[in-house]
């Protein structure tokens, strides 16, 4: 079935127009709405399967940045929108703006007449309507979205047809997808990595004991609002899509998939923790496990079943996210929760520091302050070789897992950060001493 997928993929890229691509995505298809929008995904960001992973993080699933300009009309990425704004739908919903196209519809901002509050509505492909087992699973999808209420996930109100274009009516979250965060700072600061972690194994925890699998948990579909909180959007979808005729169970992004479900087509509520180990890792390093990899290699990667290389994490969250990465499904953690217990525990030693106690006898109640920096050896070449602005970002991870070795040291508090370290008090002047020399090792 991967090759399958993959060699479709290459002929409709192969194709010399879009006509003739068209036309051979009408003839592989045929009725496999979901097969389809794979594929036309996949294109969408041809020539390379890198762009397209690239590009599936950033698709706006529910919302849009506050900033962001939307000319009448036109999507932001200058595409005819099919709605203008100003048209009413079902006497209810008055379209505002569109937000955005992915494999799975296009996206608009409208006004909830009757509700009077913003709203999202996503409307899926057209032939959805006509393919009667598809139509049925997306009903049961959002009665099953609609019970799973939490704070960290995006409410689905209803669901509704135009055209004979099934859409959803989703709550619209003003604020940032995670990947356009990423991409925008490198990384995420590691207490609100450690914060943003456990919110989404809190709201994934509250999906799965609805019985509410995603399949396609990734940056791009964690919206950070403007409070600053996660919440997951597009739950369903994927599985919707995957419950197609002719077998490809594979809708999603191959770049976040556990192995099972992008090799075999199996699916359960320890994919979407693998998915969040994969984003967890994200967020703690600024790097994507697969970036380097096509549709292709990602698949073969997987087939060789081998633990990944994660650099640049401290000991306790490499140990963590390892476990969610782990091949076999029976090796990860039981449960979002249980991830979620990890990272409380790592938050937990994170604000020890300012804990300790105000004086101390060993020091005759006096306290230390101590400026605690590296020397990083070859960092002129270093820069030279990496350019400015990836070794900045050496730089930054480097202060992060200082940061995090301060961090377990009950007795330490950072005060500031200077140019090359931080200052560092401590209620023990020894302590300072044994810090300074464990940090050499």
């Amino acid at each position: 079935m991967n090759n399958d997928l993959e060699s479709l993929f290459e002929k409709a890229k192969a194709s010399s127009s879009p006509e003739d691509r068209t036309a051979f995505l009408a003839a592989a298809c045929g009725d496999d709405v979901a097969l389809r929008a794979t594929l036309e995904e996949m294109l969408a960001a041809a020539p390379g399967a890198d762009a397209y992973f690239a590009e599936m993080d950033g698709e706006p699933a529910v919302a849009v940045a506050p900033s962001a300009v939307v000319e009448e009309g036109v999507d932001p990425a200058g595409e005819p929108a099919t709605l203008v704004p100003g048209t009413v739908l079902l006497e209810r919903y008055r379209i505002v703006s569109r937000l955005g196209a992915g494999g799975m519809g296009e996206v608009y901002r409208a006004d909830d007449i009757k509700l009077q509050q913003p709203v999202a509505l996503k409307f899926l492909p057209e032939g959805l309507a006509d393919t009667p087992h598809l139509r049925e699973a997306l009903y049961n999808e959002v009665r099953q979205a609609r019970r799973a209420a939490h704070r960290h996930l995006c409410r689905v109100y209803d669901i509704g047809e135009w055209g004979r274009r099934p859409f959803l009516s989703m709550e619209f979250i003003e604020g940032e997808d995670l990947g356009a965060l990423l991409r925008r700072i490198g990384m995420l600061p590691l207490k609100k990595a450690v914060e943003l972690g456990q919110q989404l194994c809190s709201g994934l925890q509250a999906a799965h004991e609805a019985g509410l699998l995603h399949l396609d948990l990734k940056p791009g579909n964690l919206m950070i609002d403007e409070k600053g909180d996660l919440r997951i959007t597009d739950f369903g979808l994927s599985r919707l899509a995957s419950d197609t005729p002719t077998g490809f169970r594979h809708a999603g992004t191959p770049a976040y998939m556990a192995p099972e479900h992008l090799l075999r087509g199996e699916v359960s509520a320890r994919c979407d923790l693998y998915a969040v180990g994969l984003v967890l890792y994200e967020m703690f390093t600024g790097s994507k496990l697969h970036r380097e990899r096509s549709v292709g290699e990602t698949i073969a990667w997987h087939e060789h079943a081998s633990p990944p290389d994660l650099p640049g994490l401290g000991p306790e969250l490499h140990e963590l996210i390892l476990q969610c990465l782990a091949v076999s499904p029976e090796d990860r953690p039981e449960t979002a929760a249980a991830i979620g217990e990890g990272l409380k525990g790592l938050g937990a030693r994170l604000v020890a520091r300012s804990a300790f106690p105000e004086s101390s006898a060993a020091s005759g109640g006096k306290e230390l302050a101590a400026l605690m920096f590296t020397d990083l050896v070859g960092s002129v070449d270093m820069q030279q070789r990496l350019g400015t602005e990836s070794y900045m970002r050496y730089v930054a991870r480097h202060d992060e897992i200082l940061q995090d070795c301060l961090a377990l040291i009950p007795s330490a508090r950072i005060l500031n950060e200077t140019g090359d370290g931080f200052l560092v008090r401590f209620a023990d002047p020894a302590e300072a001493v044994n810090t300074a020399l464990r940090l050499q090792y």
